[in-house]
């Protein structure tokens, strides 16, 4: 009997699925705390920052200049999506400055986690599968998200 195959990531799209994928996992992780976990959310929130903000960056300065030049309303896709990564950064920003005491501070991060499902939903069901059809090299771009990923941490 042969092992399992264990896939190894290697293009741009696979990348950043993977990030979507952490990303919900540690938003659920986050909603399964209980009240008094003050600490424990503060950890989590402070390392989603990182990843997120880290994603977002590489993200812009990666995919949607393809995204821009080679899908059709590529513009409009990359606008909609910067807005969307604006209000994500300023509820980061806000997390940021907030205690995990606050009583605001569980429902910021669900409004991030709402927004930041949304916008990998369009980006996974939408966006990635028009993208997949452009005559790109993948693997190249999956080695330059992961050294603008570097640069930015």
């Amino acid at each position: 009997m042969n092992a399992p195959v264990k896939m190894i990531p290697t293009t741009v799209i696979d990348l950043l699925k993977i990030d979507h994928f952490k990303a919900k996992e540690c938003f659920d992780y986050f909603a399964a705390l209980g009240d008094l976990d003050f600490k424990i959310k503060e950890k989590v929130m402070k390392q989603m920052a990182l990843d997120l903000m880290t994603h977002l960056v590489a993200e812009e300065n990666v995919l949607y200049p393809l995204i821009a030049k080679h899908l059709p309303h590529g513009s409009a896709l990359v606008s909609e999506s910067i807005v969307e990564h604006d209000r994500a950064r300023h509820l980061i920003q806000k997390l940021g400055s907030m205690s995990p005491f606050d009583p605001l501070y569980d429902s910021t991060v669900k409004t991030l986690a709402e927004l930041m499902r949304y916008h990998i939903e369009e980006e996974e069901n939408y966006i990635f599968p028009l993208l997949e059809h452009v005559d790109l090299d993948f693997e190249e771009l999956a080695i330059e998200l992961q050294k603008v990923k570097k640069m930015v941490v």
